[in-house]
């Protein structure tokens, strides 16, 4: 995911990080937050900046080469 960004209400770029075939990764908006309310799920990066409002929010996720 090295690269890959998300985009529109949030703010946020991958790092050094992948997702297993049939995995998951969850983008928390505060990691530490998140890894206390749910200290199982160990697939969890973040700290994204923005903010969402509920509504019609249409997040992107946008490649290393800027394509949608």
């Amino acid at each position: 995911m090295q690269g890959y960004r998300i985009d529109n209400g949030v703010d946020f770029e991958f790092g050094d990080v992948s997702i297993a075939a049939g995995g998951y990764l969850v983008v928390a908006a505060n990691v530490a937050s998140f890894s206390t309310s749910y200290p199982s799920i160990s697939h969890v990066v973040g700290d994204w900046n923005g903010r969402l409002s509920n509504s019609s929010e249409r997040i992107s996720l946008i490649d290393v080469d800027g394509e949608l």
